[in-house]
């Protein structure tokens, strides 16, 4: 659901749930239904997500955008370290022709994602990915991310971006369970309160250049060139080719956190 307010405000409200193993539930059907308390009808055995988002167009060519998605919460353990309030949050700022330099777009963003986020305690196949794919951010639980992006237009079909990304990311240990794994959900044993980043650190930075071109509407040719630094080891270098399809319209809001990004 989208409200425009105005005045270049725009706010979301997203749900979404995930179950496996049994027929289809018709009380998920309902499109004005809530589905956090249709879950707690059928039992609590789902796993069920809700998503904040807004969007203001401060001025033309100048936007701010934000998320926040709600894998699970307590309220009464709000503010503190309590591991079942699963959040994440993005921010970020979307601007077009900066200091009047013309076919120029900057993107900036900041995800956050808690530990034990997109995990679920009551049955694997109830955990938010496909596959061996998240549904959510790429960079999974317990970690964040930093993107800079700066493109130029040089035709209708061609455009060129710059990227600096920076990632960290907490990883399990051999014998604590610190919520950076979608697979290892909360077990009997694991710390009730939970710090982000803790675990075993990585930290990864990576810069890049990406050629991109439409040879046909909404069909994209790209290649990319990235160097990345898993610190504190050495630089790498990485090229791949892709071709991408994009059969809705063009818009330049990123949602990493939820739905779907990739």
């Amino acid at each position: 659901m989208e409200l425009n307010l105005g005045k270049g405000i725009q706010i979301g409200l997203s749900e979404s749930v995930v179950y496996g193993n049994r027929s289809l539930q018709l009380g998920y059907l309902n499109p004005i239904s809530f589905f956090k308390s249709i879950e707690h009808y059928y039992g609590d055995r789902d796993n069920g997500t809700l998503g904040f988002d807004f969007e203001w167009r401060i001025v033309p060519g100048i936007k701010v955008f934000g998320e926040w998605f709600i894998d699970d919460i307590t309220t009464t353990k709000l503010g503190s370290d309590w591991y079942g309030n699963k959040f994440a949050y993005q921010i970020g700022s979307f601007i077009v022709n900066p200091l009047s330099l013309k076919d120029i777009d900057v993107l900036i963003e900041y995800s956050r994602i808690k530990p034990y986020v997109y995990s679920h305690s009551f049955q694997d196949y109830n955990k938010y990915k496909h596959y061996d794919t998240i549904l959510g951010h790429h960079v999974g639980p317990n970690s964040d991310n930093t993107l800079f992006r700066l493109r130029k237009r040089f035709s209708k079909f061609l455009q060129i971006g710059l990227e600096f990304e920076s990632y960290r990311h907490g990883s399990n240990t051999e014998d604590r369970n610190v919520g950076g794994d979608p697979d290892r959900p909360f077990q009997q044993g694991d710390s009730l309160d939970v710090k982000f980043l803790d675990g075993i650190r990585k930290n990864q930075i990576s810069y890049g250049i990406v050629l991109q071109y439409e040879f046909i509407r909404n069909i994209f040719c790209e290649i990319h060139y990235q160097r990345f630094r898993f610190i504190p080891f050495s630089w790498e270098s990485l090229i791949s080719f892709r071709l991408a399809f994009n059969l809705g319209y063009r818009d330049e809001k990123i949602k990493h956190i939820f739905p779907v990004p990739y």
